[in-house]
């Protein structure tokens, strides 16, 4: 079974700022 599929956070986050809209990919498992 995979964890990626946990329901703690969502994989995209949107963010609309004005005309801008912000994706942003969230993986917490890919660090540097």
């Amino acid at each position: 079974m995979s964890e990626e599929a946990s329901t703690e956070e969502p994989a995209v986050l949107t963010e609309q700022r004005g005309r801008i809209l912000i994706i942003t990919i969230n993986r917490p498992k890919a660090k540097n």
